[in-house]
Order: C-alpha cells, then sequence, then structure tokens
C-alpha cells in the first residue's frame, strides 16, 4: 500500500510510543541498547525518521538482548507485546519484536501467518565475528544459510519490497525450501540458527556482526560506549561513532538515494487503535 502523509505520521507516532516503551524496559533494568540501520541513518541525518521509512531498529549485544528476552513478557506495560519464536512459535523471523496490541501492519509474505500482527520495533541481537576475513566470510555464509532455511520454514515468499526481477527467483526458492522443510520440526531449524550465530561469542571482541537480510560487520569501539541522540520528539542512543557504522552499511549515507530506492515495508493491512 502506499501511505498517505496522515497514515505515515501515525506509523512514526505509532512505533516511537513503542520504543519509548522498550527504552523504559531496557533502562530500569540495565540494558544497554543502540540504534541501528535506517534508525541510526535517520537519526543523524534527519533527527528523526528517513522521510518514508515506517520502522524502528534497535540493537543489543547477545547477553543484554537475551535478558531482554527473559523480562519482557513480564515487564512490558499492558498493550505491548514481545515476539519471538521463545514465546510465540509462529513469528517468522530469527530475531525479536516489541508489537502495540490492537493495531494491525500486516507484511503481504507474512499475510497468511496467524500470529501477533501489530505495529512493532526490530529488536536484533549482535554476535562477535572473528578478525580473519576468510574465517568470518564462511561465519556469515553459514548463519545466513540457516537464518534463510528458518525463515523459509514460515514464509514461501519474499517480502513486497524486494526488486521484482529478484523477487521472482527468490519466490521460487523460498516456496521450494518451504516444501522440502515441511517435515523438519521449527525448533531443530532455530537452535542451528542460533547456535552458529553465537559462535564466537566469549572468543573474538574486536567485531560485532548486525544479522539481518543481509550481514553488517561493525567495528565494536564504532557501537560502544553509546551517546544519545534527538529522535523525533525523544531522545535515543546511537552509535558513539556513527559515521563509521553508517559508512559500512550504507557507504555514502549522506546523499539521499534516487526516488526509486526509496522503499519501505509497504503493508497490505494498516489498522491503527
Amino acid at each position: 500500500m502506499q501511505y498517505s502523509p496522515e497514515a505515515l505520521k501515525r506509523v512514526h507516532e505509532t512505533e516511537v510510543e513503542i520504543l519509548q516503551e522498550v527504552i523504559r524496559v531496557c533502562e530500569e533494568n540495565d540494558i544497554p541498547y543502540f540504534s541501528v540501520g535506517g534508525t541510526t541513518l535517520g537519526a543523524i541525518r534527519h533527527d528523526g525518521f528517513i522521510p518514508w521509512d515506517d520502522d524502528i531498529d534497535v540493537g543489543m549485544l547477545r547477553d543484554d538482548y537475551e535478558r531482554f528476552l527473559q523480562i519482557a513478557p513480564s515487564k512490558l506495560k499492558k498493550g505491548y507485546t514481545l515476539q519471538h519464536f521463545s514465546v510465540e512459535k509462529n513469528a517468522p523471523a530469527y530475531y525479536a519484536k516489541v508489537r502495540k496490541d490492537d493495531t494491525e501492519f500486516v507484511e503481504e509474505n507474512m499475510r497468511h501467518v496467524k500470529m501477533h500482527h501489530g505495529i512493532f520495533v526490530d529488536i536484533f541481537p549482535h554476535d562477535f565475528v572473528p578478525d580473519d576475513d576468510k574465517q568470518m566470510l564462511r561465519h556469515h555464509k553459514r548463519a545466513l544459510m540457516l537464518n534463510q532455511l528458518y525463515l523459509a520454514k514460515t514464509l514461501w515468499t519474499v517480502p513486497a519490497s524486494t526488486p521484482k526481477a529478484e523477487r521472482i527467483r527468490s519466490n521460487f526458492i523460498r516456496t521450494g525450501l518451504h516444501i522440502a522443510l515441511l517435515p523438519i520440526p521449527k525448533k531443530v531449524l532455530f537452535d542451528k540458527c542460533d547456535r552458529e550465530m553465537r559462535r564466537y561469542n566469549g572468543v573474538c571482541k574486536n567485531r560485532i556482526v548486525l544479522w539481518g537480510w543481509k550481514v553488517w560487520v561493525f567495528r565494536a569501539a564504532d557501537v560502544l560506549p553509546c551517546v544519545p541522540h534527538k529522535f523525533e520528539n525523544i531522545e535515543i542512543q546511537v552509535p558513539n561513532n556513527s559515521d563509521a557504522t553508517l559508512t559500512a552499511q550504507y557507504g555514502n549515507w549522506r546523499q539521499l538515494p534516487p526516488k526509486e530506492k526509496q522503499i519501505n515495508h509497504q503493508p497490505v493491512k494498516l489498522r491503527f487503535e
């Protein structure tokens, strides 16, 4: 769907509200967090959302992420729900989300999934990875493959925002994987993916990775300790060297992308309270 300016504004307001609740839980329980991806880019370049963006991304180191998963179900205020495989088995993503109850943000390739579809904030675990580039690349390939298998267990198509030529090929592959994985329990796939992503924690300490549809690697010293920065009408924690993390992820991040690359989640159903 194409957003009206009023609808996108309400999405932004609702997501900031969810983010404030995530921040409250983190601050009251001494859980460090930091903005990642487009949320860092929006904060640094726009002091808020990228104008066409429709989500908020938060990152945590693995130990902090696991602690958040443990306490969030009981610490989140009424009206907010943690979504993760540990508490909602139909959740298709490996990472966690906090969703707002009594709202809907239904993405096209997830419309068939019986789960909480509320407006959300993404929460990504960050793991340490090897300093050796070849070793790190092998690790990334294994982790990405296992993550794609985990996704394909629940989803048989890719997001609608995927470029059309790539989407046709990717849908064909994902549908085939979905069928092939029918006999395999979802927990088996989750555990394999989880073990691989955690493999180098406690062994390496210089570089950390954001696991997404691809992988982005940052120097740990460029992320932590974090610093406060304005985001819309609130203050959030961003990496201490945002220029380095944004350059690693986007290249020339100061320049706006062409119109055809200004894409978002494109929900097929959107409902506010």
